[in-house]
């Protein structure tokens, strides 16, 4: 999936379009609701000129094709299931992120894992209210992402986990994100006994 040609107009959307791509191959899930978010964020550009009216047509293209490719899949026809789901593979990575910073594992890939658990965060508060945790999670993720990546251009060696008297004092529970996460796999395995 190649978004190379954003007008300048949409150039906030590019992480949504990033992190689509980079699942394209591996979760359409992910794909299309990182796709929706762009391109509703793309319709409230007050001024829109042919060539933002001619991207946001192919984002609209590319969502169309991702459901008919998918028809058979609850996540994607049905919102009130998906952003659950969403939710919950951000977790899942910002879960694997924080281990890493815990581990002082900070490479290129914590980096990642932090900014797409963000991203995936500001996709579901995007579609509906989000509790403490789960906000205190995508400010975390975001600050710490680029933290990481100051601290290693400059050659500095971060600090792991959340730093006192900084935006990131305020890291989300983890046992409380843990407990989401129980939650939703239950409901979702409880809903499917019962269809």
């Amino acid at each position: 999936m190649n978004f190379s040609n954003v007008p300048k107009e949409l150039v906030n959307l590019n992480v949504f379009l990033r992190c689509a791509s980079d699942h394209s191959a591996t979760n359409p899930i992910i794909t299309y609701y990182c796709l929706l978010h762009a391109f509703q964020k793309g319709l409230s550009v007050t001024q829109k000129p042919p060539h933002v009216k001619a991207f946001l047509t192919s984002l609209m293209d590319k969502l169309e094709e991702l459901k008919k490719n998918n028809s058979n899949c609850e996540e994607i026809k049905n919102e009130t299931v998906g952003i659950p789901y969403v939710e919950q593979y951000a977790l899942k990575l910002y879960s694997a992120a924080y281990q890493k910073d815990m581990n002082s594992d900070f490479g290129p890939a914590t980096v990642k894992l932090f900014l797409s658990a963000a991203t995936l965060l500001d996709v579901v508060s995007g579609a509906e209210e989000v509790g403490d945790d789960i906000e205190k999670a995508r400010k975390y993720a975001k600050w710490k992402a680029v933290y990481i990546s100051k601290c290693l251009k400059s050659g500095e060696v971060p600090i792991s986990g959340p730093i006192p008297n900084t935006e990131a004092a305020d890291s989300p529970s983890m046992l409380s994100l843990c407990i989401r996460t129980a939650l939703f796999v239950l409901y979702t395995r409880s809903a499917w006994l019962f269809q």
